[in-house]
């Protein structure tokens, strides 16, 4: 990847790369909703889809059950085989079969950070095809409601890595190197 000078702000929403925000309530499904926002907001503005989540979430062919945690590698391993994408108008309840209506020929995994700000390969993705999946460990005592803000504040060994618990999201309205409130953008430091 070459050197690259990003802008101090980038919003998706004035690129047309940007699919509807989505509330996935109280299910664990938090990784079908982040593997969606990124393959969508790929595909725009030339080609707008709404991806059904809940097929993801329910027929992922794995053993773990509906609403209990995902990850992307589960999503991969369902987008390769041709089990989905579904449109989210073809999964009624109770479930149907449905033939998948687009095939993924390519999954980039980025690399891992070398430090907290280490941050231009997610700027290039981001900038360069739309959103971006990642996953975070969550635990509420780590949230601060004044500034709505996380922060985890360990890594490597010293890391509560539970095999099965971390949330799946989707860094997909901005990048900016400015501090703002949660709702307006993600942050990325320089």
């Amino acid at each position: 990847m070459e050197a690259y000078s990003y802008p101090a702000t980038y919003d998706l929403r004035t690129l047309g790369k940007l699919s509807p925000i989505r509330n996935q309530g109280t299910c664990g499904s938090c990784w079908t909703f982040g593997t969606y926002a990124s393959l969508e907001s790929f595909l725009l503005p030339s080609e707008t889809r709404d991806f059904s989540e809940q097929d993801l979430n329910a027929n992922h062919g794995f053993d773990w059950l509906e609403c209990a945690g995902g990850n992307a590698f589960i999503s991969q391993a369902y987008l390769a085989r041709w089990s989905g994408p579904l449109n989210e108008t073809d999964v009624p309840y109770p479930y149907a079969t449905f033939d998948p209506i687009k095939h993924v020929q390519q999954v980039i995994w980025l690399p891992a950070r070398a430090s907290a700000t280490d941050n231009d390969t997610i700027k290039y993705f981001l900038t360069n095809n739309g959103a971006v999946y990642f996953s975070f460990y969550w635990s509420s005592s780590y949230f601060n409601d004044t500034d709505d803000t996380y922060y985890y504040p360990f890594s490597g060994a010293n890391a509560i890595m539970p095999s099965r618990l971390s949330a799946g999201t989707t860094i997909l309205i901005r990048a900016s190197s400015t501090t703002h409130r949660l709702g307006t953008g993600v942050h990325l430091p320089e």
